[in-house]
Parts: C-alpha cells; structure tokens; sequence
C-alpha cells in the first residue's frame, strides 16, 4: 500500500511523474492529473492508501470514510464500468473533511496482475509475472491458485519485493500489470527487471534503477514487451501523487525507522517522526503523516495494521506482542480523535454497492 503496504515518509526524492493538479481544502491527494478537481480552497483534505476492511461507509486504515454510487471508483487508474469495491482490496482514496471524511474518489490499486507460474508445494505462496506472492490465512477471495491462472493481487509488498497478498481474484487473460522497483537486467543483455520479470522497456525510455515503476505488457519468451512504464509516483514520492495541498496522508505499508526517520516499503520515500519510535526491522503498520508549519511532512501517529483482529483503541504498550512501541511520553493514540471510528467490527461485510451486511462475529466469506 503502500505499500503499501501501507505511508509518507521523509527522505525527500525529486517528483517524478506529471505534475499533480492543484487541489485544495476538498480532498488530499491526486491520483494522476485527470483524477477529480478540487475547488482551490486552501491546504485540507486526507489522503488515504491502505486495505478495505469492511462497509457501512468504507472502512481502510481504521478510518471510515462516507461514499456513494456516485462516488468515482477506477482500477488500476482506468475507468471500469461496474467495478466493486471488496474487502481485501488495497485502494488509495482522495477523501475531504467536511463534518467527516466523504471520498472524491476511490482507485483500486493492483500490485501485480497476471498469470501464474509456479506454485510452493504447500499452496501458500506463489509466482505471478515474476512477483512472489504470499498467501495469509486471511487473504480474502481466491485461496488457492494453479500454474495457469489468471490473477489479480491486491497487497502491499515487503522491502524484499514479496508481496503479501490481502486480497486475490480471478482475471481473463490479456494484459500483465507489474509494479514494483526497476533493477538493471542480466549483464550483457536488454532491458531490466521487477523482481524475477525481465523486462523489455519501450523505445525511448530510461528507467534509472532503483525507481518504483508500474509497466503493463504481454509476456513473449519470458520477458515482458510491448510494454508501456511510467514511474509509480505513489510508492516513490507520495506527496506528489496527492497533490501539493495535502494536510494529511494516512498509509498502510511496510515500515521501518532510522536516523529519527520513518521509512516505507523500500524506502523509496521517508520523512521525520515526531513522537513516535518504530522498532528494528519492518512492521505492516499504518501510518499518519501532518503537514507542518514549513510544507514539510511529518510522521505524527503510528499504529499496527491488522483489520478487525487487531486492537483498534488501546494504545501501543512495551511488552504487547506484536505492537509498535512508542517510548515514554510518546503520543500513540490513532488519528484526531473526531476521526476515531466508533462502530462494531461485527458490522463486516463482503462489497459494497449492493453487497450484503455479516450480522454475526468472524471473517466476511
């Protein structure tokens, strides 16, 4: 979400990609320049990267967010007639703040999509275009997957380029999807790769290594070609894929800390934390990022990730298995408090728009 999985951090990369439009207090965030306009109205709005949880309004990041059939939802940034939002999906949601968070617009985001080629001998972990790719015990939709699949893979991938999958669906096969960090290729030979995926680029463009790219192709002899790839601002720079008037950026990721900084995925993209301490190594977390009196971004709050299992109100303790521990006198509470969600997480359901309500305890099916 995100990294994804799931972030906004602080060592500063020149923007790449086209310039996002300028939006103001009625949504953080700019998918893309043809994502939705927002009224200039000063620095507001949230942006949001993270897993759908549940309905009721959508629920991503521990935040509910109010939205309707009119509500623009895209795939993949490309329009999809009909497309539904699902538990398990990563999105990135451009959100305004009135009486609440509404969303302007909703994407579901694709780390990889594709055929499958090899599976692991007990089913949980598998290899789609190059990308390795995890299987949870709560990784919705498709729970097993067989050479010859077509695949679509919401997750949030690993600084080693694994991807844990949230949410798995079945696709036709046409065009392959693959995001991730672009390396140089084979020595003596074209082209680079993303993970295990050669990758045969376009007339004309140079990819530096170590840029967050997103490619689309057909696989001819194992290599990815007749391909399109542009730079994967989101994953990159995220401040520049929402837009200059971001106030606030919510993200699921990978995270990990260094030097007072907070760092996602890979660590293409960092900033300063304030108040918060994350511990060695790489954690799936949800982070919140505030703009400060300068324009620079903040990381402010931190929190485990983990939908509905994981505690949704108690705040980081040292000693509680699993949590991100802020030391003494650190702030840990999630979020303004006018944003803490106060619904049961009984309440799940398996889609929205005409999907149904789970009236009892436990996992949508």
């Amino acid at each position: 979400m995100v990294c994804l999985l799931f972030a906004v951090l602080g060592c500063w990369l020149p923007s790449i990609g086209v310039p996002a439009a300028d939006r103001g207090i009625g949504g953080t965030g700019a998918p893309p320049a043809s994502g939705p306009q927002i009224s200039d109205r000063g620095i507001g709005g949230t942006g949001i990267v993270g897993v759908i949880t549940g309905f009721g309004s959508v629920l991503v990041d521990g935040l509910e967010v109010a939205y309707t059939p009119a509500t623009p939802v895209t795939v993949d940034e490309a329009p999809e007639p009909g497309a539904e939002l699902r538990v398990g999906q990563l999105v990135t949601i451009v959100a305004s703040e009135d009486n609440g968070l509404h969303a302007v617009s909703i994407d579901v985001r694709h780390q990889v999509s594709g055929p499958v080629t090899a599976v692991s001998a007990d089913g949980r972990s598998f290899v789609v275009a190059g990308q390795n790719v995890l299987i949870e015990d709560k990784t919705e939709g498709l729970s097993t997957v067989h050479p010859g699949d077509w695949v679509a893979v919401s997750g949030l991938p690993a600084p080693d380029g694994e991807i844990t999958a949230s949410r798995i669906d079945q696709r036709t096969p046409g065009t392959i999807l693959v995001r991730g960090t672009a390396e140089s290729g084979a020595p003596g030979t074209p082209g680079w790769r993303i993970g295990d995926l050669g990758v045969q680029p376009p007339n004309g463009v140079n990819i530096a290594p170590g840029i967050g790219v997103t490619v689309h192709g057909t696989m001819v002899n194992g290599t990815l070609s007749d391909t399109t790839a542009e730079p994967d601002v989101l994953s990159s720079d995220p401040v520049a894929f929402f837009g200059g008037h971001v106030r606030r950026m919510v993200i699921e990721s990978y995270v990990s800390g260094a030097g007072g900084r907070v760092r996602l995925g890979r660590g293409l993209f960092a900033a300063p934390g304030r108040g918060i301490f994350v511990p060695a190594g790489a954690h799936r977390a949800i982070v919140q990022f505030e703009r400060g009196a300068h324009g620079e971004f903040v990381a402010t709050h931190l929190r485990r990730a983990g939908g509905p299992d994981a505690p949704r109100h108690a705040p980081f303790e040292r000693g509680r298995r699993g949590a991100l521990e802020p030391p003494h006198g650190a702030r840990n509470a999630f979020g303004p408090p006018r944003y803490q969600p106060h619904f049961s997480w009984n309440r799940r359901p398996d889609f929205g728009r005409g999907g149904f309500m789970q009236g009892r305890r436990g996992r949508p099916r």
